[in-house]
C-alpha cells in the first residue's frame, strides 16, 4: 500500500510511514503536519539521492569506456574482461 503525491519520485511507502510511527512510539504520535514533512523530506532526499545515482552511473560508465579506448582493447578484450571479472564489480556489464 502506498500513498501517491503526483510523480513516481513523490511516492512514499505506507509501510515506511507505520515504521517512522513505531520508531517514534506511542509517547510521541506522529501528527499530520509531521506526516507531510517527512513525505516532502523524503521526496527531497530521494529525488536528490536518484539524480546523483544516475549523473555517477554515466560518468563511470564514461570513465570505463575512456580506460577501454587508452589501453586500446578490441571488443573481444573487453568482453573477455567482463566475463572474467569479480562478482562485486561497481558497474554492471554493458548490455550486448
Amino acid at each position: 500500500m502506498s500513498c501517491f503525491c503526483g510523480t513516481p519520485f513523490t511516492r512514499v511507502s505506507a509501510s515506511w510511514l507505520l515504521n517512522v510511527k513505531g520508531i517514534y512510539g506511542k509517547t510521541r504520535p506522529v501528527t499530520a503536519a509531521g506526516v507531510h514533512a517527512l513525505r516532502d523530506e523524503y521526496t527531497r532526499t530521494i529525488r536528490l539521492s536518484r539524480a546523483r545515482a544516475a549523473k555517477i552511473f554515466n560518468l563511470e560508465r564514461t570513465l570505463n569506456d575512456l580506460v577501454n579506448q587508452a589501453c586500446a582493447l578490441i571488443p573481444a578484450e573487453i568482453d573477455h574482461m567482463w566475463k572474467t571479472a569479480p562478482p562485486r564489480m561497481p558497474i554492471a556489464a554493458p548490455a550486448t
